[in-house]
């Protein structure tokens, strides 16, 4: 069983303390079979514990998860704690869009993992378990130096794209999703869909699709039976929910897919949601379903006031 730390910097974002649904599937998948501990640095004071956590353990690994306006805070953790003893993984979608810049920035990285972590970090961990080699291991970039001391890279193939159902299920329990859900007006966010088809400019997903073998499966939803049994599944964990956020990218891309969702979910769940959606994929079927369903509210991003902007700039 391998024992690991896994670290998400999250200080000052505006959001925080908030949920990320992208490490509780991480975290359900990877603890199945391993002891993997998970940190939530929301302030500036965790630096001070997770290097007391990291300088007084073993770990297999330590995995830190950021995006680009968290690396002042990832550098002033690298100053302050001594990782020289541990395995040290970098991962999120900054290492994985600036995969050369993330190694000469934090050169105390021995690894990054490139796009969605679930399964190749399980494949790692049965590594570390089984003592097999792994430096094989898909999605991860190793740095490797050699008696002289020079350094180089290894650069595995990115697993392909997994579809949601054959994901293990999302722990949320890895945060305080108590206080989280409380302090939002016990509204709790989900989300059941990943990717999104368009390519603004602006936008991460607009990159990350590309790191894929399969980037044809970028845009995935899941079955409507396992979409209504995760919801169920989070309200036992939080029975006073009054409303649900689904954080979806683009939550009505298949109409299809949200007509049948919205007639299980309305007999099933019966909650008032949220969800987000580009102008384009509304129609008036779309608005009947997401009414009859609960929706009390669709969120655009209009981005700018200027037609020319939105469609020459922003794309």
């Amino acid at each position: 069983m391998a024992k690991g730390l896994l670290m998400y910097f999250d200080i000052d974002t505006g959001y925080y303390p908030g949920l990320h649904h992208g490490l509780a599937y991480l975290m359900g998948s990877v603890n199945k079979k391993n002891d993997v501990k998970f940190f939530h640095i929301f302030k500036e004071d965790h630096l001070i514990e997770v290097k007391d956590l990291i300088e007084n353990n073993n770990w297999d690994f330590v995995g830190i998860s950021f995006t680009t306006n968290q690396r002042k805070y990832v550098w002033e953790f690298f100053e302050i704690t001594d990782v020289s003893k541990h395995f040290i993984i970098g991962g999120g979608v900054h290492p994985t869009l600036d995969k050369q810049n993330t190694f000469k920035e934090f050169p105390k990285f021995d690894a990054i993992c490139v796009g969605e972590a679930e399964m190749p970090l399980l494949e790692l961990c049965e590594g570390l378990d089984n003592n097999h080699d792994i430096y094989e291991t898909s999605s991860f970039i190793f740095k490797l130096k050699d008696h002289a001391g020079k350094i180089s890279f290894k650069a595995n193939p990115v697993a392909k794209l997994m579809h949601i159902d054959e994901l293990a299920d999302p722990d949320y329990t890895v945060f305080d999703y108590q206080r989280i859900i409380n302090d939002s007006g016990d509204v709790f966010p989900m989300m059941l869909g990943r990717g999104c088809p368009y390519r603004c400019t602006y936008c991460a997903s607009a990159h990350l699709w590309k790191e894929y073998p399969n980037p044809e499966n970028w845009v995935r939803f899941p079955s409507i039976e396992r979409s209504i049994r995760l919801i169920k599944n989070n309200l036992k964990l939080y029975p006073n929910t009054r409303s649900i956020i689904f954080a979806d990218d683009t939550f009505t891309v298949r109409k299809d897919w949200v007509h049948e969702f919205c007639e299980v979910y309305k007999k099933e769940i019966g909650l008032p949601f949220e969800c987000n959606a580009r102008v384009e994929t509304i129609n008036d079927n779309v608005c009947t379903d997401l009414k009859n369903a609960g929706c009390k509210s669709v969120d655009f991003g209009v981005e700018s006031g200027s037609e020319w902007l939105r469609n020459n700039i922003v794309n």
